[in-house]
């Protein structure tokens, strides 16, 4: 419910779009087989959206005389720089979420089967890209071939079009290399025992790594857009 208290339309459609994402990945390992019920306690909440509004009714959160946030700061940082921390009190064992070592080691093995799909989808999406630039560079060749049946622009214009085609395709080969080599990094950091008990650390990573999924995830689905 942040987007309710942003101060601009922007920040308001930045908000939706950050809680959509987290919401959709958390109800993804709630779903899991790696869930557990301290995860479907947070889920529970969170899909009611109302974490702003009890911030706010707590003096936790401030807002200004038109009902929007303020500009201050908690620990530094912004509202929207600010890592929310879960306690849950009804449940038995460790009630700090960021210190439940069973919460740490359910992420770790389902962000590990996550990693390994996302492997297999790219691997998947490379094959296809590198068949796409052959029949393109075949498809150039009949193209010159059967100068005969084309106009001498017409052939231009093709090759041109298979040209642009290749190239946003080595750009994108690029940019998914790129994003890959950041995940392994951010894999080992996840896995590194010294992080386990960081939160603010893991949420970083994990924030991080969510993003370079969902760009390649786009990237994945232009691949299948220039292969129509």
């Amino acid at each position: 419910d942040y987007a309710g208290y942003a101060r601009s339309e922007k920040e308001a459609k930045t908000a939706k779009g950050r809680f959509a994402k987290y919401i959709e990945g958390l109800a993804a390992w709630k779903d899991s087989n790696y869930s557990n019920a301290t995860i479907e306690a947070v889920y529970a909440y969170l899909s009611k959206e109302q974490l702003m509004a009890d911030l706010i009714q707590a003096a936790v959160v401030k807002l200004d005389g038109e009902g929007k946030l303020t500009t201050n700061k908690i620990g530094g940082n912004t509202y929207d720089k600010c890592i929310v921390r879960f306690q849950i009190d009804v449940l038995s064992g460790e009630k700090n979420c960021w210190q439940n070592l069973q919460v740490i080691e359910d992420y770790q093995h389902y962000y590990l089967e996550k990693k390994d799909a996302m492997e297999q989808a790219h691997l998947s999406a490379r094959d296809t890209a590198a068949s796409l630039s052959g029949s393109s560079a075949a498809s150039e060749s009949e193209a010159a071939k059967e100068g005969t049946k084309l106009s001498w622009q017409q052939q231009k214009e093709e090759q041109a079009r298979l040209r642009k085609i290749q190239n946003e395709l080595h750009k994108v080969e690029e940019e998914i290399e790129a994003l890959e080599t950041d995940n392994e990094k951010i894999d080992t950091a996840l896995s590194d025992p010294k992080n386990a008990t960081n939160s603010v650390k893991l949420q970083e990573l994990a924030n991080k790594k969510a993003e370079n999924d969902s760009r390649l995830e786009e990237l994945m689905e232009r691949w299948e857009e220039l292969s129509s």
